[in-house]
């Protein structure tokens, strides 16, 4: 298997560079409202496991 560094190939616009950082974000900030309801209720967050 070869594997190209900076291939015209795997070129991505500045437009599809948006969408992924907006994908992320948008994933934050639910895990941030998330967090936030665990807190309220003072809870322990769940972890990346998802135990107490």
């Amino acid at each position: 298997m070869r594997s190209f560094s900076h291939a015209e190939d795997e070129y991505t616009s500045p437009a599809e560079c948006t969408q992924g950082a907006n994908a992320l974000l948008q994933t934050f900030l639910k895990l941030d409202r998330l967090y936030a309801v665990y807190a309220a209720k003072g809870d322990r967050f769940m972890g990346v496991a998802g135990r107490h």
